[in-house]
């Protein structure tokens, strides 16, 4: 069985296809509730999502679902597209594509994110360095055997962003494994105290980051997909397109 899992921390209209359900994410804090599932049920770290984000689901299907093969994460308005123009169901990536995809690959996930900096310097926008050491610290105390994988995707320009993804749930739990006892650690090392509320996001900043780290380390085979940012007008998007063709040239 196939579950892809729209991350949602508000309640949201947008049709999605078959086999895709919303995940309530921060509904520790919630007096009303919206989702097809919540973060706050069975084993969670719902109460975290300032600090988290979108890990609070992450953790949760860890966790709880104990029923499907293959699990996918997504954002209320980003999803895995065959057409990034198109907000059609048809558009987005449905079962068959998934099942056909994992028996070639390991895993799907964005296309890579390409900076004019380092991935290092990229964290910096969003994190302060002390806590980009100490997670580097953390990974060379916890998984040395992955420093060396950390460290060349920190150096490189390219990496798989928004914490969106799909494989078979054994691996998401080694994933899941991996990067929860990671942050656990790291967090018990971080003093938030006077970060702005996007500064206390942390952890979810963080993580983006460590998908790479865990493809490059075990030498994963991933096939990639645009995202479609539902949010982002049409119109938008040509100019946008337009414009990086210009930029080239």
């Amino acid at each position: 069985m196939f579950r892809m899992y729209v991350m949602a921390h508000k309640k949201v209209e947008q049709k999605y296809p078959s086999n895709y359900y919303i995940l309530e994410l921060n509904s520790a804090n919630h007096k009303e509730h919206y989702g097809d599932f919540l973060d706050n049920d069975g084993a969670n770290i719902s109460s975290k999502n300032p600090n988290y984000c979108e890990l609070t689901g992450l953790y949760w299907i860890w966790k709880n679902d104990h029923d499907s093969d293959i699990v996918g994460t997504c954002h209320y308005r980003r999803l895995f597209t065959n057409n990034r123009f198109s907000k059609k169901i048809s558009s987005f990536l449905n079962e068959q594509q998934v099942v056909e995809d994992l028996r070639k690959y390991d895993l799907i996930a964005p296309k890579l994110y390409k900076t004019k900096i380092t991935c290092y310097e990229h964290l910096l926008v969003s994190c302060k360095e002390k806590d980009v050491i100490a997670l580097r610290d953390t990974i060379k105390e916890l998984y040395p055997d992955y420093l060396s994988a950390y460290d060349s995707v920190m150096n490189s320009k390219k990496s798989y962003l928004l914490n969106m993804m799909v494989m078979n749930k054994s691996l998401f739990d080694e994933y899941a494994s991996f990067i929860f006892d990671i942050l656990t650690n790291l967090e018990n090392k971080v003093d938030l105290t006077g970060y702005t509320t996007n500064e206390a996001r942390i952890f979810g900043f963080l993580s983006e980051r460590l998908l790479t780290v865990f493809v490059k380390k075990k030498e994963l085979k991933v096939k990639e997909y645009r995202v479609n940012n539902l949010e982002v007008s049409l119109v938008k998007k040509v100019i946008g397109k337009f414009t990086a063709v210009f930029k080239k040239h």
